[in-house]
């Protein structure tokens, strides 16, 4: 199953003024870093020791002996349990809106988990943990059913909800919502538990995403390529991108800003996490941008470059008459009138993805 089509394509055309393109150099790119600007990459080694307040970055949080352990590798942060990471940036309430817009992509049982105080009894307390029923990113909705690891109690310190009990996500927020004192949510993250062995990808929440995966890169054949050689099947362009999970396969897609979509069969990334694949446009690919976008099939991880298509200058043949009578024959280039440019506005990719692999 494909993470669904890579990206939309845009209505924008720019329109610039007549006279013919000259070919750009198509000599060999340097590496390009293309990592996505609204990704945070995150290590291991960045992973801090639990304090409290907790601490507003990704932290190691407190679990009984004997504790797991946390490994970066090429497909992400590997945790054996018993671990449990947290993030204690996030905002103070909106339970609802923010689990809904909530996403996770692990391979193996990693619980989603939301700390929060209840305060039942004023400011800071009633501590508790909430975990979907579900360890799959089904679970991981309002509407789905939920648990508490501890007993929920109202300002009369009367037990709404018992210890271990489920209810849905929206039914644990009313009650929250109902108190004097509104509920502190503290952090977010997971959980790997004894004897398992998980792969976390990444994590969304409150608009942020947090990639567990390695920054990747992107290394272009040409950034500049002209109308007649990106539709040659012996030239196009070579795109080589790095950071996906080793062995998965990655959907390559492009955009022009007037058309795009899935660009042939999954490619599977080798040992290192790298693919590649050559691009070779369809006949009469007009001039413009175009973005190549390679996505990993499992992990979700988003490589994109964008390399340029452009025209030639049209080169006259001398004529033999003019030459005769001296006159000058110096090759001219010929203006077709206005080009159209195909505008750099690429729609939205739509990349929900996929369920955890269990």
């Amino acid at each position: 199953m494909k993470l669904s089509r890579i990206l939309a394509t845009g209505a924008a055309a720019a329109l610039i003024g007549a006279s013919a393109f000259a070919l750009a150099g198509s000599a060999s790119a340097a590496p390009v870093a293309a990592p996505d600007p609204d990704v945070t990459y995150v290590t291991s080694s960045q992973l801090v020791p639990e304090v409290s307040p907790y601490p507003r970055a990704w932290f190691r949080g407190d679990v009984s002996a004997p504790v797991g352990s946390s490994t970066s590798g090429l497909a992400g942060l590997t945790l054996a349990g018993n671990q449990l990471i947290l993030n204690g940036e996030t905002p103070s309430t909106g339970l609802v809106g923010l689990v809904d817009d909530a996403d996770f992509v692990a391979s193996g049982p990693v619980a989603f988990q939301i700390a929060l105080f209840s305060n039942f009894a004023g400011a800071d307390t009633g501590f508790t943990t909430l975990v979907p029923d579900d360890i799959t990113l089904a679970g991981l909705a309002s509407t789905a059913s939920w648990h508490t690891t501890a007993a929920i109690r109202n300002s009369s310190n009367v037990v709404v909800h018992a210890a271990d009990s489920s209810a849905t996500l929206a039914q644990f927020a009313a009650t929250l919502d109902a108190e004097t004192t509104p509920y502190v949510i503290l952090a977010y993250g997971v959980y790997v538990g004894i004897p398992f062995t998980s792969t976390l990808h990444s994590i969304s929440w409150n608009g942020v995403t947090s990639s567990f995966m390695p920054v990747p890169t992107a290394d272009l054949s040409t950034t500049s390529i002209s109308t007649a050689d990106v539709v040659d099947p012996t030239k196009g362009v070579t795109a080589t991108y790095t950071g996906f999970a080793p062995g998965e396969e990655v959907q390559f897609g492009y955009g022009t800003g007037a058309f795009g979509g899935d660009y042939g069969d999954p490619v599977v990334a080798d040992a290192n996490g790298s693919a590649t694949i050559q691009f070779v446009g369809d006949s009469g690919f007009a001039v413009g941008s175009v973005q190549f976008v390679g996505i990993g099939q499992t992990s979700g991880a988003r490589v994109a470059a964008t390399f340029a298509v452009v025209a030639v200058a049209v080169v006259s043949p001398a004529d033999p008459e003019l030459a005769a009578t001296g006159v000058d024959s110096t090759p001219y280039l010929i203006s077709g009138g206005a080009l159209v440019l195909l505008g750099l506005g690429f729609g939205a990719a739509s990349l929900r993805r996929r369920r955890q692999n269990i």
